[in-house]
């Protein structure tokens, strides 16, 4: 009994094609659980809790308010855990301390990004995207 697998064209082309799929289906199976994990959000209660302490802590000290402070400077302090501030991780990020105007385009937070542009968040809710630099 003599039996050949690959014995015309259209079978080798089917078990080729078989092949790559499974490949591709392999690459896709290990970057969907060995790729990049998902950003982590930030906690926005324990950032704003943790502004909030910082400057009742300034004040019983008699110290002057900053207008903001980098959100490194509360992780320093053991105000917020590195994992609470999410995707700020690494960038740098400020949060507003002190307001001058109140109001809706009141500025709460500031963020610089790699790519040189300035992510803002407004009282009123919103996000501005622009270069302040």
């Amino acid at each position: 009994m003599n039996t050949r697998i690959l014995d015309t064209a259209t079978k080798r082309i089917s078990i080729a094609v078989a092949i790559v799929t499974g490949l591709i289906l392999l690459a896709v199976a290990v970057y969907t659980f060995l790729g990049p994990t998902a950003s982590q959000p930030a906690n926005g209660p324990k950032i704003i809790a943790a502004a909030q302490a910082f400057t009742r802590a300034l004040r019983q000290s008699h110290a002057p308010i900053p207008q903001s402070i980098p959100l490194q400077v509360l992780i320093d302090q053991g105000l917020l855990q590195p994992a609470d501030i999410g995707s700020f991780q690494g960038l740098e990020a400020n949060i507003s301390l002190t307001a001058t105007n109140p109001g809706p385009q009141t500025v709460l937070m500031r963020v610089h990004m790699p790519d040189g542009t300035d992510l803002t968040l407004l009282a009123n809710g919103s996000a501005q995207q622009g270069t302040n630099r």
